[in-house]
């Protein structure tokens, strides 16, 4: 396989300096909290745990207080 394209793209990534959506290939701000919502109608996450491993810049928990679902 030939990750080349991968590689380049995320190698793009890394060079800005933003801490937000941009960095991590997210496309927006208003993109990333639907990506979220959407994520919350799976389940009644009330009392539960979530571990955001790998998923970008540890926003989801942010959202999550801010609505207070944890």
């Amino acid at each position: 396989m030939d990750y080349s394209s991968t590689i380049a793209h995320y190698d793009k990534l890394l060079g800005i300096r933003a801490k937000d959506h941009e960095m991590v290939g997210w496309g927006s701000e208003e993109s990333q909290k639907c990506r979220f919502g959407v994520l919350c109608q799976l389940d009644d996450l009330s009392g539960k745990s979530v571990l955001d491993v790998g998923c970008g810049l540890g926003d989801l928990y942010g959202y999550l207080r801010n609505r207070d679902i944890i």
